[in-house]
């Protein structure tokens, strides 16, 4: 049957090179969707977890209940020890304490607003390898009147590495401050939402010019090589012992990690759509070469025949062009993205602007896994051949003698 099969799928080879490219075309377009989706949302939960959420943040409650307001005055105070307690509870736990506010950057008689993020210099995930770019200059040090702004904030002020620029910010009494720092670094971060505006600066300065005198805003607390971060909650609690603060486990504060189900859903619909598509023009091809072979058919179940196998062989036939339309479009979607990843994808490129405010990194790399490679295609077999299957009914309702008098 399979010979048979081969010759007959050569008989149109038009026909059967058009079936093959719809199903090839869906399923590697399917498997670039699949895979640059889910690099964006893994995307996202990394750069949510590394910069909003860590795998829990811990703030004073009045201040997360009104963190639109951004209310100082509901800081954490002796920071210092609280991050102790905390990492004395196991070697893989780390934490950071942060201070995140808006200033005014006064310029030349005018105030440009920027965001300011407090951290340690050399502890936190801004200033890490990962998660930060040097272009010029340095790191600010810590206990200094120094800072490191984003490309994008240095160019829209003038400034340049070198250079000074007085901030202003809102206090704990909602009076405000003032000091004037030196500008020892250009950085860009991972994440497209931070390379807007954002300068940084040394959390023990930033607390000064806030009064906070030694407090944070909150704290980010990361448990490295863990799986289960949820079994330290309890731990952290009556390590704090704090009733004044609250602890959020990052999927339950995370925007990301919410808007998950709803990308799922969307892209599976596109998957759906396009197998539709795919399967639709494989059920028109196996009907057409019924109609088109209907004396052949019939001289087969003259001869003896089952129907039965008269239908598994019109869908052995459907079954090889998908094969091949599946089997290719597997090759052509892996070496894609295999060269996607040496070059990545970039986001500002593509109109990244229009995702701000989703954490996305600038560059995307996707890749697909293979038991994801294999189940895409084997559904895309399974697809066409279903489809192929259904368009055979009508080979029940042949008549042998109308057959056999169809002219050729």
């Amino acid at each position: 049957m399979i010979g048979l099969a081969f010759r007959n799928i050569g008989r149109n080879r038009k026909r059967t090179i058009l079936t093959a490219f719809s199903i090839f075309l869906a399923v590697y377009i399917i498997i670039l969707l699949v895979s640059i989706c889910e690099t964006m949302i893994d995307d996202m939960i990394e750069n949510e977890k590394k910069y909003v959420t860590g795998d829990f943040r811990i703030a004073d409650r009045t201040y997360l209940e009104n963190e639109d307001l951004m209310p100082l005055q509901f800081n954490i105070d002796n920071v210092d020890e609280k991050i102790a307690a905390i990492e004395d509870l196991d070697p893989a736990i780390h934490a950071e304490a942060l201070i995140k506010t808006g200033v005014y950057a006064y310029l030349d008689g005018e105030l440009e607003t920027a965001f300011a993020v407090g951290v340690e210099i050399g502890k936190s995930a801004y200033t890490s390898d990962g998660g930060t770019k040097l272009i010029a200059g340095r790191l600010p040090e810590n206990g200094k009147k120094e800072i490191a702004a984003t490309t994008r904030l240095l160019s829209r002020l003038g400034l340049s590495v070198g250079d000074r620029i007085t901030l202003m910010v809102r206090t704990t009494t909602s009076s405000t401050n003032a000091a004037t720092f030196d500008i020892t670094g250009e950085i860009a971060f991972s994440s497209a939402d931070l390379n807007a505006d954002t300068v940084i600066v040394p959390l023990d300065v930033l607390s000064r010019l806030c009064r906070m005198e030694k407090g944070a805003l909150e704290i980010l607390v990361t448990c490295d090589g863990n799986e289960d971060e949820e079994k330290y909650l309890s731990a952290i609690k009556e390590a704090l012992d704090a009733e004044n603060l609250r602890i959020d486990y990052w999927k339950d504060s995370s925007m990301a990690y919410s808007f998950i189900p709803l990308f799922d859903t969307t892209y599976a619909i596109v998957e759906l759509l396009f197998f539709l598509i795919s399967s639709t023009l494989i059920f028109n091809t196996t009907m057409m070469c019924v109609l088109e072979r209907k004396k052949e058919i019939g001289t087969m179940i003259a001869f003896g025949f089952r129907r039965s196998t008269v239908i598994i062989q019109f869908v052995i036939e459907a079954a090889i062009i998908s094969l091949f339309g599946t089997l290719a479009a597997g090759v052509a979607g892996a070496a894609t993205l295999a060269l996607i990843d040496s070059v990545g994808l970039d986001l500002n490129a593509l109109g990244g602007e229009a995702v701000q405010g989703w954490n996305f990194s600038n560059m995307l790399y996707p890749e697909i896994g293979l038991p994801m490679l294999a189940a895409i295609t084997a559904t895309g077999l399974a697809v066409a051949v279903l489809a192929a299957f259904l368009a055979t009914y009508r080979i029940r309702k042949i008549e042998v003698a109308n057959a056999l008098r169809e002219e050729d």
